[in-house]
């Protein structure tokens, strides 16, 4: 539809100069800037629009000449031969624009998918299941970052959110997956973890920079150990409803926090949710967010990880009407020992 609507005021443009061209008469000549029609058309839309745009231009060139009794004088054909090659020039910008933006959109979306490399449904004694959709969708490129690893001392997760997005914050956020993939095989306590991810981070991020982040450790008895960086609270869900864990968060990552280790325990078949702000501060056309809390106590205990999370899209969807601004990651887990 967006497109249809660039290709509608590229026509309205070419219509509106003929008509002010028209009705100044002999006085000013403007028909030579009929070529901003499919000049406007090649930046936004395909070449079959802009063609469209420039043969129409041409039409209500040959039109004005019509009426004005100039078709077929020298000058005249000089200024259809000139729009012509303007018109032929757009159609082949835009050409390669298409193909260059195809181009662009592969690349990100396969350095994506480097980047985000779906985990299994099963990380240790750790079944987990992940969602992830980039509010840019023409690039499915973001600045989310999930992991899960099983190390020595438990089953480690992260869920990352870079500030910005584009290629500046999938840098940012690579950074932050390689750093947490080393330090949580190597760190013995969940906050060495985090200081040596901080650390590593703070030394790539720029002035104005930062990564808000939650690490958390689950044991096989159900414990979990929570460093929460400056993000949003992560929430239990089991079969009697669901709640947030009230974890006091430290400044993000590249902020230089006092970290600290908050510790829960998991019932059996409780499952702990962690997410980041396109869920948290999804919203509809009229700016009102979703009620998470809500939605989460009212979510159903599906008895498969995946179902719980095709839940809370459909309801995540419904309240913003499809419409999403940020980066919207996922990652729900339960211990099965």
């Amino acid at each position: 539809m967006t497109s249809l609507r660039r290709c509608l005021a590229s026509l309205f443009l070419t219509s509106g100069i003929a008509a002010v061209d028209m009705a100044l008469g002999e006085r000013v000549v403007l028909s030579g800037l009929l070529v901003l029609g499919p000049v406007l058309a090649c930046v936004h839309v395909e070449k079959r629009c802009t063609l469209v745009v420039g043969g129409y231009a041409l039409l209500l060139f040959v039109a004005m000449s019509q009426v004005q009794g100039t078709l077929g004088t020298f000058n005249t054909s000089v200024r259809v031969l000139t729009l012509g090659i303007g018109v032929c020039m757009a159609v082949c910008i835009a050409h390669m624009r298409a193909a260059r933006e195809r181009t662009l959109a592969t690349v990100a979306r396969t350095a994506q998918q480097a980047l985000l490399t779906p985990l299994p449904p099963r990380v240790g004694y750790l079944l987990v299941a992940t969602r992830y959709r980039c509010a840019a969708r023409d690039l499915v490129l973001g600045g989310d970052v999930l992991d899960a690893v099983s190390s020595a001392y438990g089953v480690r997760v992260l869920i990352a959110d870079v500030r910005g997005s584009g290629l500046s914050a999938m840098g940012t956020a690579a950074a932050t997956l390689r750093h947490f993939r080393n330090a949580a095989y190597a760190q013995r306590s969940l906050l060495s973890v985090t200081g040596a991810v901080a650390a590593a981070v703070s030394e790539e991020l720029g002035a104005e920079d930062f990564v808000t982040a939650t690490i958390a450790e689950f044991a096989p008895d159900g414990q979990v150990t929570i460093v929460n960086c400056g993000h949003h609270p992560p929430a239990v869900l089991g079969e009697r409803g669901a709640r947030l864990i009230d974890v006091e968060p430290a400044l993000p990552l590249g902020l230089h926090g006092d970290y600290r280790e908050e510790k829960v325990r998991l019932a059996p078949g409780e499952r702990m949710l962690f997410y980041t702000d396109g869920l948290a501060e999804a919203r509809d056309a009229e700016g009102t967010m979703l009620d998470l809390e809500h939605e989460l106590r009212t979510l159903p205990h599906a008895p498969v990880l995946d179902g719980v999370l095709d839940d809370l899209f459909k309801r995540m969807d419904s309240h913003t009407g499809g419409r999403h601004s940020d980066d919207v990651s996922m990652i729900l887990c339960q211990p099965d020992p």
